[in-house]
């Protein structure tokens, strides 16, 4: 597919599962999780094997305006070759768990132009930015944005991550 949004429209309740060995690969257009205000979207990769991968020149974006929930676990992987972002537009609520599974991408933006920004990983979950292209926390003023990595071989590998810009409450 040249890209996918999951949970569309306000009032919008959008599931997407990839489990038990499950791909999905997208290009071009990237995966929208909660693309407009008061759409709701979840996206679930779990299991070894499961594998969620997009390329092409858009990113993977959990809550651009809305409430977007993405969740990598038990040895799946999530892969991109460009930016993870979370929590992107004001009233906008984005939260990436990875329990046990892998996410790689370039870099990452947790809360962008006043988003609310929420990414944890545990359990031995793994982020790994390929690109030496700074990542954030706190993007904009007005947002409330976290990263928390915990538990035994929990992992945040990478290079230039900036926390709070532009006032923003980290």
């Amino acid at each position: 597919s040249t890209g996918l949004v999951v949970g569309n429209n306000s009032g919008s309740n959008g599931l997407l599962s990839i489990v038990n060995g499950g791909t999905v690969s997208l290009a071009g257009n990237g995966l929208f999780i909660a693309s407009n205000g008061g759409a709701n979207g979840t996206v679930t990769v779990q299991g070894a094997g499961s594998e969620l991968v997009t390329s092409g020149t858009a990113a993977i974006t959990a809550g651009y305006s809305g409430n977007g929930t993405l969740s990598v676990s038990a040895g799946s992987v999530v892969s991109d070759a460009n930016a993870l972002l979370v929590g992107r537009n004001g009233g906008s609520n984005g939260v990436v768990s990875v329990s046990g599974g892998t996410l790689a991408v370039a870099n990452f933006a947790v809360g962008l132009q006043s988003g609310n920004g929420t990414l944890t990983v545990a359990n031995g979950g793994t982020v790994w930015l390929t690109s030496a292209i700074a990542s954030t926390i706190g993007g904009a003023c007005g947002g409330n944005d976290t990263v928390t990595v915990i538990g035994a071989g929990s992992q945040l590998r990478g290079q230039d991550v900036v926390i709070g810009q532009a006032n923003a409450a980290v």
